[in-house]
């Protein structure tokens, strides 16, 4: 199981691109993916953190057959960095 740590920026606000985060939960979690935090940046409320659980390749998946609910949501695909962790 890896961890990644997906930061990015958002054209909205947090409150709309969370509300839509929110109603694709049960389609992440679809995918095997396990959501663990999203939250946004207390002094820029246009970065966004989300950190999320799944196996190898399956966010790659996800994000790929996705992209244009991701891309609606507001989030801006340019700006994601994503960190991945082992333990």
């Amino acid at each position: 199981m890896l961890t990644y740590i997906i930061n990015f920026e958002i054209n909205n606000t947090f409150e709309q691109w969370s509300k839509i985060y929110d109603a694709d939960t049960d389609k992440i979690k679809s995918f095997g993916i396990t959501p663990i935090f999203r939250g946004v940046n207390q002094t820029d409320r246009k970065k966004v953190l989300v950190i999320m659980q799944a196996e190898d390749g399956v966010l790659d998946r996800f994000m790929d057959e996705n992209h244009e609910t991701i891309e609606a949501s507001g989030h801006i695909i340019e700006s994601t960095k994503i960190e991945i962790y082992t333990d």
